[in-house]
């Protein structure tokens, strides 16, 4: 088993981010493992998150939202959400984005972690 440094898994996880969103932007899927990659590496370089309780996950509402008010929730452009549609887990339906409020406040959140 090999370690990798703090450092070593910060450029890790850069190249993967940078991979999935050429991905994105060439229209083919991000395949599941190097998902699953990234979500290791995050964990290696923030932590774990919080952990929430099942109860409680289940019972919140689905806020759908459209791109517009995903990209005020996050700072940037209406463009720039729909280009993290996957991140943020939105769906496309009837020719439009529809983001769930909760994942793109989450997202928002652990961006500005330190």
């Amino acid at each position: 088993m090999t370690l990798l440094s703090q450092s070593q898994v910060r450029t890790a996880l850069w190249a993967i981010e940078e991979l999935r969103r050429r991905r994105r932007l060439v229209g083919q899927p991000v395949p599941p493992a190097l998902a699953d990659l990234h979500h290791h590496l995050i964990m290696s370089a923030h932590g774990p998150a919080p952990e929430v309780s099942a109860p409680q996950s289940k019972s919140r509402p689905i806020e759908a939202i459209d791109a517009q008010e995903a990209a005020t929730i996050l700072g940037i452009t209406p463009r720039h959400a729909r280009r993290l549609a996957a991140d943020l887990d939105a769906q496309r339906i009837a020719g439009r984005w529809v983001f769930n409020r909760h994942n793109v406040i989450a997202y928002a959140e652990g961006r500005t972690t330190p």
